[in-house]
């Protein structure tokens, strides 16, 4: 999600009393947005960027900067924003060494942010084709858009484009044919709110889905971003885990994605106690119908 250029588009249109100035940060870029002057201006490097700021808190303005994490393990400095009257969020993957200082520095709250779902796809889908004519032809297309999603997630970059498309499909799977043992101890936080840590887990195959915990509090819970690469991925976590050990991730991880690494490695799984006793309250018992008596007359 572009949520930096979101949240730039709100202040921007925000009272201009009460914020004056809106600045967003990519590495040593800075875009500074003067809303008195209607003015841009660029600036370049860390040291200058931090002398502006300082410069117009000096003049009594009141501001907000939104900081892109430009690479990996590039967080901004602590003392980057003025000392008060100036808000400041940072923008970030889930990989931590973006943020993990700062937020300790400043004791900032943490927010997480959910990619698009199939719904926003599907509004995005009837937004583009607002001028066919047949009912017919939106529901194929939204069908073909399903089998994007089904494939590498909601991600409205790669499934309303049919070359991003295909080579994020072959990227994806490179990933999961390409993993080895020690890669496993790495996906061990699936289906728990652990933060990944350093580049061994892929983004590609992985997403952080926000949820509500206890006394309302917002954790992060991680999971496998589509059914086509859960499958892949837990099919191959399956090869090279040791069984017990695949078996506690599976119950950790939400029971839609599951189907086809049960379906290839069942004959290990029902022999744990912890997983068959996990599974049994959501079996469903299939009855036969019931059939209506006949009764014979013979007629003599």
């Amino acid at each position: 999600m572009a949520a930096g250029s979101y949240l730039l588009y709100q202040l921007l249109h925000y009272d201009v009393e009460k914020l004056q100035v809106v600045v967003h940060c990519f590495g040593i870029k800075m875009y500074v947005f003067n809303k008195t002057t209607k003015i841009v201006t660029k600036y370049v490097g860390n040291k200058t960027s931090k002398s502006v700021l300082d410069g117009l808190w000096d003049c009594g303005m009141k501001g907000y900067i939104i900081y892109d994490v430009a690479r990996k393990g590039t967080p901004p400095d602590t003392g980057f924003a003025p000392s008060s009257g100036w808000g400041m969020i940072v923008v970030s993957s889930p990989e931590v060494s973006n943020y993990d200082e700062w937020e300790k520095q400043l004791k900032a709250s943490r927010i997480i942010m959910n990619c698009p779902d199939e719904m926003d796809v599907k509004a995005m889908c009837a937004w583009m084709n607002q001028n066919r004519q047949l009912a017919e032809e939106e529901a194929d297309y939204w069908r073909k858009v399903e089998v994007g999603i089904d494939k590498v997630g909601p991600l409205l970059r790669y499934v309303f484009d049919q070359r991003k498309y295909k080579d994020r499909i072959d990227s994806c799977e490179s990933v999961v044919n390409k993993m080895i043992l020690r890669d496993t101890n790495y996906y061990s936080f699936l289906g728990t709110d652990k933060m990944c840590e350093g580049s061994h887990v892929s983004h590609k195959l992985v997403k952080v889905v926000r949820v509500r915990g206890e006394d309302d509090s917002e954790l992060p819970y991680n999971a496998l971003i589509s059914s086509h690469l859960a499958e892949l991925t837990l099919c191959k976590l399956a090869e090279l885990m040791v069984p017990n050990d695949f078996i506690l991730l599976v119950l950790a991880i939400e029971d839609d994605l599951l189907s086809k690494p049960l379906e290839k490695h069942s004959s290990f799984a029902f022999l744990g106690a912890a997983f068959v006793n996990a599974i049994i309250p959501k079996l469903t018992e299939l009855k036969p119908e019931k059939m209506k008596m006949i009764r014979h007359i013979s007629v003599r």
